[in-house]
């Protein structure tokens, strides 16, 4: 073994210590082949996503991505619509432009009753000026919107509307017990009928309307005691 220095110390030459260990080898061997194989993979799995890609490419399908790009970018690029404008595009999107309009060329046409012949009106009620009536005004309106929604469905929506909305608010709006209750087609008569009758509630009544009490006996049930509007609710039943 020879022994050499330079200035520093002394240095090991020997060609033997110098070289790796064959286990030292080996893994280095199997790390290269690793890549070179994660390599070849990624190239391989390049090359077929391409292909299948440049398939799938057709002249329609890069029509339609260039279509979806281009309005992206009109997005992008365009102002925020004004309050006034989106009203007016929902606007556009409307069948009917009002309840008016919807009850007068759609509901009267398809949900007919017989109204006007003698005595219809005591079992049946109607009133054609709907609008002065407050709770026929509201109900027609909801019914108006509903439809509205309903008649862009795909599949059952207008039939949901009959039975949900049309079926049950014409229902009340017809009974004889209804809006419609002091009018009458055949005699001529329309009366709206005067609000419920309130009364100031107490101050204070709603500033706090469930009171949360400690008790003894600990409970979590929900007592309504004294005035309806106020609920005691007490903890933890055992």
């Amino acid at each position: 073994m020879t022994t050499t220095t330079n200035g520093t110390g002394p240095q090991n030459d020997d060609p033997e210590q110098a070289r790796p260990s064959e286990p030292e080898l080996n893994a280095a061997l199997a790390e290269a082949v690793r890549h070179a194989i994660g390599q070849r993979v990624a190239a391989s799995a390049k090359d077929i996503a391409t292909a299948v890609f440049e398939e799938f490419l057709t002249p329609a399908v890069l029509e339609q991505m260039q279509d979806t790009a281009r309005k992206a970018a009109q997005e992008a690029v365009a102002p925020a619509p004004t309050p006034e404008e989106t009203a007016e595009e929902e606007q556009k999107q409307l069948f009917y432009p009002n309840v008016e309009a919807f009850v007068e060329k759609f509901l009267a046409v398809v949900y007919a009753r017989e109204v006007v012949r003698a005595r219809a009106d005591t079992d049946i009620k109607w009133c054609p000026q709907w609008h002065d009536h407050p709770e026929a005004a509201s109900r027609l309106g909801a019914m108006w919107r509903a439809w509205e929604h309903a008649r862009l469905g795909k599949t059952s929506e207008l039939s949901s509307w009959w039975r949900d909305h049309a079926d049950h608010h014409m229902a009340v709006l017809m009974s004889p017990d209804g809006p419609f209750k002091n009018c009458s087609i055949g005699k001529g008569k329309h009366a709206v009928l005067d609000p419920l009758p309130l009364e100031a509630a107490t101050p204070g009544s709603f500033d706090d309307p469930f009171e949360v009490v400690d008790v003894a006996a600990e409970s979590s049930l929900v007592m309504v005691t004294g005035s309806p509007r106020r609920g005691t609710v007490v903890a933890e039943f055992p």
